[in-house]
């Protein structure tokens, strides 16, 4: 009985010092576990939000990145005019490298769960998605219009070499230089003139104003028919379309870059009003 009675209470006692620790001891991992995904979540919402802070001023410089360069296109549509891009890859980090669903879940987190926090979620990456959407459309857009102004000055700087090739041929020929030698003297003095005013760097309006337009006038109002002369009227005609060609695809690219500057200054708009909360939180600056 004696042993008993001093066994009772000591079990008793261990048994609430144990069950109070171990409980005690959920309770401060518990905490812990809070505090570790409070600050998990915080921190990956102050991330996101050091990346928006960076996209949304990039964007509108790219924007304006654009409309510069509509400028100079349509001033000078035949010069080889590079768009300047702003070097910032946060867009794509964001939307491709960065944890969407912990974002979303940290989202929700901090603003509740109710349909309004769902919708602003959806149109706050909505505004990232489309925004990294358009700078790699604009890119490869740009990269496309300049291997096909390449093209488009190739072909013509071929066409003019032949033309020249056609012109040279027909002061040779003994009939032409019988029978039109007023046009033989002044093909001559028109090649000579251009051949000393010929740069290495080639240039399209150069070739066109002093060459392809006068020659072009000068051959329909005063030489008479002939094989070789009509194959340069052939080759003269391809010019001017060619030429012309060149200037309205360069207005048409212009209006390419001035869709992509509108869309860039509009969405990184929406997407600072999109994440003026945010931002307001959990901004680093």
């Amino acid at each position: 009985m004696y042993l008993c009675e001093v066994f009772y209470p000591s079990f008793l006692a261990d048994l609430l010092i144990g069950t109070l620790g171990a409980f005690f001891g959920i309770i401060g991992a518990y905490r812990l576990y809070v505090l570790s995904v409070h600050r998990e979540r915080t921190d990956r919402l102050k991330y996101v939000v050091s990346l928006i802070e960076s996209i949304i001023p990039s964007a509108i410089t790219q924007s304006e990145f654009c409309r510069e360069h509509v400028k100079n296109i349509l001033q000078e549509p035949f010069e080889n005019k590079l768009l300047q891009i702003e070097a910032n890859r946060d867009t794509k980090r964001l939307a491709d490298k960065v944890d969407q669903e912990g974002v979303y879940h940290a989202y929700l987190w901090k603003y509740k769960r109710n349909k309004k926090t769902y919708e602003q979620f959806k149109n706050l990456y909505a505004s990232i998605d489309y925004l990294e959407s358009l700078l790699e459309d604009m890119i490869k857009t740009n990269e496309k219009i300049l291997n096909a102004v390449w093209s488009r000055k190739k072909q013509y700087q071929v066409t003019f070499s032949k033309t020249l090739d056609t012109l040279q041929a027909i002061i040779l020929i003994a009939e032409i230089q019988q029978n039109q030698p007023a046009y033989v003297e002044y093909a001559r003095n028109l090649i000579q003139q251009f051949s000393a005013k010929k740069t290495e760097k080639e240039n399209v309006v150069d070739s066109y104003k002093e060459v392809v337009e006068p020659l072009s006038n000068f051959t329909i109002h005063n030489a008479s028919q002939h094989p070789k002369i009509s194959e340069l009227l052939f080759l003269l005609d391809d010019l001017y379309r060619q030429f012309v060609g060149i200037e309205l695809s360069s207005k048409h690219n212009a209006k390419d870059y001035e869709w992509y500057a509108e869309k860039l200054k509009t969405t990184a708009n929406n997407l600072a009003e999109g994440s003026k909360q945010l931002q307001k939180d959990f901004s680093t600056k």
